[in-house]
């Protein structure tokens, strides 16, 4: 009876050991929460190929500050007028305080010449992560492509690659844009197109490490050069995660914490 006892005691001290390790290597996830959500940020910057004559056009209100059962931070939202030189389908998405942003959008150029569009998305971290932690990235998209004149379409990454994440930025009167405090990291998705239609991708990264540095914000910049007339509908996530012990070493030092629990629990051998 006591040798059954002893049995069930080990199995369990064993799956402790499990779960309690399998949630110290998850742990750091947990950690890296975004603290007020009010203080995330949508917007886009339209220009030329250059860069000059920029317009930012704030699209934060569309962020639904009541998470999900899940606890995603949700948005939605469209842009169209008579008087703009573009037209926003949908933008829609998902904020979630791991940290990681998944985004769909539709967007067509009215004017006759090609335009750039600048898609930000940024989230507070809280804790921020450190120098001395180890984080990794993965980011992954797709789409579709519309060249609605028949004369082609082309997408051109305006950073190589496209989108890039930033660690920090600087505010201008509220308005969230590149700075000199900017610190950029290549994700590695997205690629230049020339053509007629047809889809865009899928491109992903796995997951890359590198995610090193003091992080505050989590701010991704998708942004692209989209010919004349036409219409690009990219979707995708990204996102900061921890770098997890080897996949074998939990279950390792849990089977090595049973071992050990059986020898300072076996009676002696009788001579």
């Amino acid at each position: 009876m006591r040798r059954g006892i002893r049995r069930i005691a080990s199995a369990a001290a064993t799956v402790a050991a499990v779960v309690t390790l399998a949630g110290f290597a998850a742990g750091p996830a947990s950690a890296v929460v975004v603290n007020l959500i009010d203080n995330a940020r949508i917007g886009l910057w339209v220009s030329d190929p250059n860069g000059t004559g920029a317009a930012y056009y704030d699209m934060t209100s569309a962020i639904d500050h009541t998470p999900s059962d899940l606890g995603w931070y949700g948005f939605s939202a469209s842009l169209t007028s008579a008087s703009l030189p573009f037209r926003i389908d949908y933008l829609a998405g998902a904020l979630k305080p791991d940290p990681l942003v998944s985004y769909s959008l539709g967007v067509t150029n009215l004017t006759a010449l090609t335009q750039r569009y600048t898609f930000v998305f940024t989230l507070p971290l809280a804790p921020a992560i450190t120098a001395a932690d180890q984080y990794s990235v993965r980011s992954t998209m797709s789409g579709g492509m519309v060249d609605v004149g028949g004369d082609g379409i082309s997408i051109t990454s305006t950073t190589i690659p496209s989108p890039t994440l930033q660690r920090s930025w600087v505010d201008t009167d509220g308005i969230f844009q590149n700075g000199a405090s900017e610190t950029e990291l290549p994700v590695g998705i997205g690629l230049d197109y020339v053509g007629m239609f047809g889809a865009y991708g899928p491109y992903a990264t796995g997951v890359v490490p590198g995610i090193v540095g003091n992080w505050n914000y989590l701010h991704l910049a998708l942004s692209f050069d989209l010919s004349a007339g036409d219409g690009f509908s990219p979707s995708g996530m990204t996102e900061i995660l921890p770098t997890p012990l080897p996949a074998p070493l939990p279950l390792l030092l849990a089977g090595l914490a049973g071992v050990g629990w059986l020898g300072a629990r076996r009676p002696a051998t009788r001579g």
